[in-house]
């Protein structure tokens, strides 16, 4: 029976070419260079142990052979580790699909490529959700992931923070263990001071996370609980838009019986009856978005805090007429972004 050999089909040097490189090295044989090149100490003394080669149908038969040994137990791998149920329309179009670890040039890794590519499509599908400019995937453990966090907020430091040597970074002590040691040991060579507490009391001690009411969304009135279509049928496409989109146009009122009016809502119930609007126009919402600002955040602006507000477009907006001064007719046109972070520097 005739047997494939590899070595015929691999690309290296007949006979006569490797009298030539030998020749010209200097040496009489391939022996005689490694023994030149080569520790004596660190060579085997004997040949290994290696049976003789076999064709690709018989390695298969073998290998299936070994592989019916194996036998199935639970994995106890540790925190953070979670059971998953990959789908089978992943399975077969991805895991399976030898285009994600097939390389296509003769250099690249084969499984690195179809990992990169998996990595590209899925940080770009993060974008098209979002609407972020730019996202990151990466295959890193959870452990290296918090420590590259760590060092890359660390290397981006103001100036100001660096001539200060801030140098502190907060730990939740609910973290992993495992998380925790990587972060400890990345933190020291670079100076980081760490600060494990309980990210819950540091909100209550420092009141870091304040929620207003005046940053909620605009209340649409008897618009809210429709869909587009059906608001398209009962009022047109144009005077939707003209709810949506002007500075004084507002929507009718939304019936105070119905589940969707603000006062039967359990995150109102602490709110003035006076103080909750039946139905609201941008120029409304403007009003206590920035009552709220002057109220409040300014003067945490004042005595030079950092200060991040999360809130819906419309309240946004408001805010960014009464910061930029932007007029009525321009504050129409104004899109804000989903999940698009916009710094401004007083």
């Amino acid at each position: 029976m005739f047997k494939e050999n590899f070595t015929r089909r691999h690309i290296g040097p007949n006979s006569s070419d490797l009298n030539k490189i030998l020749s010209t090295i200097g040496v009489n044989s391939v022996e005689q260079l490694l023994k030149q090149t080569i520790p004596e100490k660190i060579r085997l003394k004997k040949d290994l142990n290696i049976p003789e080669g076999i064709s690709e149908m018989e390695f298969l038969k073998e290998i299936k052979k070994l592989s019916s040994l194996n036998q199935k137990f639970k994995t106890y791998i540790g925190l953070g580790y979670h059971d998953t149920f990959t789908p089978s329309v992943i399975q077969r179009n991805i895991l399976e699909n030898p285009g994600w670890y097939t390389a296509y040039t003769p250099y690249q890794p084969e499984i690195a490529q179809g990992r990169l590519e998996a990595l590209l499509n899925f940080q770009t599908m993060v974008c098209d959700i979002t609407k972020m400019e730019i996202a990151n995937a990466s295959l890193l453990d959870e452990g290296t992931s918090a420590a590259e966090a760590m060092i890359m907020m660390y290397n981006n430091r103001s100036k100001d923070q660096k001539s200060t040597d801030q140098n502190k970074f907060y730990v939740d002590s609910n973290i992993f263990p495992q998380t925790l040691a990587v972060l400890s040991t990345r933190a020291k060579p670079l100076d980081i001071e760490l600060i494990v507490g309980d990210i819950k009391e540091l909100n209550e001690d420092e009141n870091l996370i304040i929620k207003k009411w005046q940053l909620n969304e605009r209340h649409y009135g008897e618009l809210t609980g429709l869909n587009k279509e059906d608001m398209k049928k009962k009022y047109g496409e144009e005077k939707i838009h003209q709810f949506r989109r002007s500075w004084d146009v507002k929507p009718g009122a939304l019936d105070r019986k119905s589940p969707y009016h603000p006062l039967n809502i359990e995150t109102y119930k602490d709110i003035p009856v006076s103080d909750i609007p039946d139905t609201e126009s941008l120029k409304d919402t403007h009003k206590r978005v920035v009552d709220c600002y002057n109220e409040l955040i300014l003067k945490d602006l004042q005595n030079g805090k950092g200060v991040c507000i999360s809130a819906h477009g419309n309240s946004l907006r408001a805010l960014c007429k009464y910061l930029f001064k932007i007029n009525e007719k321009e504050i129409s046109k104004m899109e804000i972004p989903t999940a698009n972070p916009l710094l401004i520097i007083f």
